[in-house]
């Protein structure tokens, strides 16, 4: 029997040391780059970052709000959610090549690389809520 349990746990450290990215400290820390990403580089077109979530250790979401929930500017505002709904409006691939526009280069050197277990994804929302969600290349 201690052979046994000995073996199981040397096969989940095995699977943990390969996995890579297993802990959410090492997401969190992924998305701590990607703030301060966003607060170096805002968004353009009068999008605002909406926030970033970890739902998963391998999966980050950054939440994009993009028809100018937030902006004092009646002009921007109006431009904010008439841009929004020709977002909407267009294809689901149209929309995720869209959403892609927000992606940070993550092959860069001021960001590094993400590890390749980690996915991320850019969500686009409106007053209604998130309508699209396409993952970063």
């Amino acid at each position: 029997m201690t052979i046994t349990l000995l073996a199981t746990i040397a096969v989940c450290l095995s699977l943990a040391l390969l996995s890579g990215c297993d802990s959410p400290s090492d997401a969190e820390a992924i998305a701590a780059r990607l703030r301060q990403h966003y607060h170096d580089r805002p968004l353009n077109y009068g999008w605002m970052l909406a926030g970033i979530d970890v739902p998963s250790p391998h999966e980050i979401v950054v939440n994009v709000q993009i028809d100018g929930e937030g902006l004092t500017d009646s002009k921007g505002l109006a431009e904010s959610k008439a841009m929004a709904e020709q977002i909407r409006l267009r294809n689901r691939m149209d929309q995720m090549a869209i959403a892609r526009i927000a992606c940070p280069n993550t092959e860069s050197a001021q960001f590094g690389p993400l590890p390749q277990e980690v996915r991320l994804f850019i969500a686009l929302k409106n007053q209604r809520g998130e309508f699209i969600r396409a993952q970063c290349k």
